[in-house]
């Protein structure tokens, strides 16, 4: 342990407490409440500057539930999925439900945003200790009985500042991402129904479209749509062959090549009229049915597992502008419509071809919406590469100076 560092418990320069919920079936408990009430599920929200619910004075009088101080420290303590182990630090006066610890420190010996950012870098370790899987659950005693290092109170100070610093550059950056996201949507949503500089409409069925637009459906803008190999390959995965494109493989933005399965090139060859081509689009058939990507010069020649693949008439459409299309708002709800399947929805093949689109005559017009559309995806993509490069930065800073393997100056 660095100089100056002492290892405690949390108990040991901490209270603990826990939440409670007033009767759900008594409306005077709730009907109109002004005091916060957060269930384990907020956590997620790290900050807690905000809640959802809010319950009256008899609810907090007549229920477990208790009023705790800003800078108090949450812990989910059981939950669904990935809740359990959650960190959270309050910037407000809240109760909690029974399901989340509320960790008040002493702040003469430790920084309430210090112990926030050691917990939070110890999520696996919480959900460990706690039990495992399943319906395994964290306490107070477990908490309470927590080793933490800390460091003297100035450092906590400065380790907390630094990386308070970091989030804030991961949260101005996320909702830069989110506006742009939103932007991007409204754009294409405009885009997409009433093109570029047009004065006259017309009604079809797929609502008011621009005069000189058609309505076609997908097999009459495509010389061919086909569905990707389905059979079982695991046998004929290798570490080096032909790309496989599987659903979750594909993203609005493109193919997600980080992990991508490769594909024993003589099982692909005798496959071959099922493979993707430069400029076809690949779309999701299972999962985020509608999700749709081009191919570009990389994938060349992949397969694709259950895909819906399109060759598009380049004579008639754009394949980017079909892919926009195909990824828009709209074409996702109708698509859903036709789906199959019990739980994962399935869009078949024969459902797919005959969904209709409305297309521009003009592919000069197709590739100015495209352009428009993809310089909105580009800077998306750059601040969430920006947003990752952030995080990981602070996993970084998180390491060292959660240890004392780098000391920061006060």
């Amino acid at each position: 342990m660095s100089d100056g560092w002492q290892s405690l418990i949390v108990k040991e320069f901490s209270r603990l407490t826990a939440g409670g919920t007033p009767s759900t079936t008594k409306m005077e408990y709730w009907s109109n409440g002004t005091i916060p009430w957060l269930s384990s599920g907020e956590v997620h929200k790290k900050r807690i500057r905000y809640v959802d619910g809010y319950i009256t004075e008899e609810g907090l009088k007549n229920s477990a539930a208790k009023l705790i101080p800003i800078k108090t420290l949450l812990v989910a303590l059981a939950g669904q999925g990935k809740t359990r182990g959650t960190v959270a630090i309050t910037e407000i006066e809240t109760t909690t439900n029974q399901s989340i610890a509320g960790i008040i420190v002493d702040k003469g010996i430790c920084y309430p945003d210090y112990l926030f950012f050691n917990l939070d870098s110890r999520y696996d370790e919480l959900r460990s200790i706690s039990g495992g899987s399943g319906r395994a659950g964290l306490n107070l005693e477990i908490l309470g009985n927590i080793d933490v290092s800390l460091p003297p109170l100035p450092e906590q100070k400065k380790i907390a500042s630094i990386l308070t610093s970091v989030d804030e550059v991961i949260e101005n950056t996320q909702k830069k991402i989110d506006k742009l996201q939103d932007l991007k949507k409204a754009t294409m949503n405009e885009l997409l129904t009433k093109g570029i500089g047009h004065t006259e409409f017309k009604d079809s069925e797929l609502g008011r479209i621009p005069k000189s637009w058609e309505v076609k459906s997908l097999e009459h803008v495509c010389k061919k749509i086909w569905i990707g190999l389905v059979t079982t390959m695991t046998k004929f995965y290798v570490e080096k062959g032909i790309p496989l494109i599987r659903n979750s493989d594909i993203k609005e933005t493109g193919i997600n090549m980080s992990k991508l399965i490769q594909l024993d090139i003589d099982f692909s060859k005798k496959h071959s009229s099922r493979a993707v081509q430069k400029g076809d689009v690949v779309t999701v058939h299972t999962g985020d049915i509608g999700t749709s990507a081009v191919i570009n010069d990389l994938l060349n020649g992949a397969q694709g597992f259950a895909t819906l693949n399109s060759r598009v008439n380049k004579s008639l459409i754009v394949p980017q502008f079909y892919a926009q299309i195909l990824n828009s708002e709209d074409f996702k709800l109708r698509a859903k419509r036709v789906v199959t399947g019990d739980g994962r929805d399935n869009l078949n093949l024969k459902d797919f071809v005959e969904l209709l689109i409305s297309v521009p005559q003009s592919l000069s017009e197709q590739e100015k919406i495209v352009t428009t559309l993809l310089s909105l995806e580009q800077n998306i993509e750059r601040l969430i590469h920006k947003l990752t490069q952030t995080q990981s930065l602070k996993k970084a800073l998180m390491q060292d100076l959660l240890t004392g393997k780098v000391r920061v100056q006060v």
